[in-house]
């Protein structure tokens, strides 16, 4: 992704988070419109929740993918390592999964929870260092917000954004229009660390 720079705030209570954005930069990874850190804050926390409608090992390749793209977007390439698995049910229904992901500039803690939500809207949140948003969906029209660290629907706390699905489409017929390569290190990558999560929970 590019990275044409231009600042934003996304405001808390307690902070503000300063960042670097581009138009495209988290909608292309599934959920939010270019939110990174700044160049001199190291990621050394960060956690993902989501309600995807499977259970078992199949929820974690139904989720899995986002916050291992997301690392991806944030860190560059990077191993997943020491992954963990447990079950919070007997159901499979809601699953702790927690890894390293290890990168050019160190390693990050990572902590997933995948909770089985059968109806939308489904769940889907993330916490960089502390810091927490929640992915908001307004239906029956189906708009998507980002809502701020506290849950309140207040406007200086919530952003909408496109849809990711209408973006991705978007920007694979585009690159394909214009000859783009594929990233083969990413998919590589990508799959093998999701391969190494499945085991995880194979193995728990």
């Amino acid at each position: 992704f590019a990275r044409r720079q231009r600042q934003m705030c996304i405001r808390d209570r307690a902070k503000t988070v300063r960042t670097r954005s581009t138009e495209s930069h988290f909608e292309g990874t599934f959920l939010i419109p270019g939110l990174s850190i700044v160049q001199d804050e190291s990621v050394e926390e960060f956690t993902m929740h989501m309600g995807p409608t499977s259970r078992g090992r199949d929820m974690v390749l139904d989720a899995a993918p986002h916050p291992l793209s997301l690392l991806q977007e944030l860190l560059g390439s990077g191993v997943v390592s020491q992954a963990r698995a447990k079950y919070l049910h007997a159901d499979q229904s809601d699953l702790c999964l927690d890894f390293s992901y290890i990168h050019a500039s160190g390693t990050t803690r990572v902590g997933c929870r995948f909770t089985a939500t059968d109806e939308p809207p489904r769940p889907a949140a993330y916490v960089i260092n502390g810091r927490r948003v929640d992915r908001w969906i307004q239906l029956p029209q189906y708009d998507l917000y980002l809502i701020g660290q506290d849950g309140t629907r207040a406007q200086e706390h919530k952003i909408k954004i496109r849809d990711p699905l209408e973006t991705l489409v978007t920007e694979f017929v585009r690159n394909a229009a214009a000859g783009a390569p594929t990233d083969r290190q990413r998919l590589i990558e990508s799959v093998v660390g999701l391969e190494t999560l499945v085991n995880a929970v194979t193995e728990s």
